[in-house]
């Protein structure tokens, strides 16, 4: 039997798919990741339109989910989309 962590995770604690979007967007703009949060402000990210694309493909590549650049648009924050990525793992 294996021990496995059951204590509820708190708010600020970012899923894998969120630590995974701060460190692959840190690496892009070039940033310490611990500048960035779950709840930074996609709009805060200063992605350009290849860095947009290069994220979106990222994911795709990464979880096998078709995401495109647009749809960005409907995620205020890193875990707002983090979280759109795992509801979409999910179905």
């Amino acid at each position: 039997m294996t021990d496995i962590d059951l204590a509820p995770s708190t708010a600020t604690d970012p899923t894998p798919t969120a630590a995974w979007l701060v460190e692959r967007i840190a690496f892009y703009g070039q940033t310490d990741p611990a500048a960035l949060t779950p709840d930074t402000p996609l709009t805060e990210l200063g992605l350009d339109s290849v860095y947009s694309l290069t994220l979106c493909g990222d994911i795709e590549d990464t979880f096998g989910l078709p995401m495109d650049v647009t749809s960005l648009a409907e995620y205020a924050t890193l875990r707002e989309l983090a979280d759109g990525v795992d509801e979409r793992l999910a179905r």
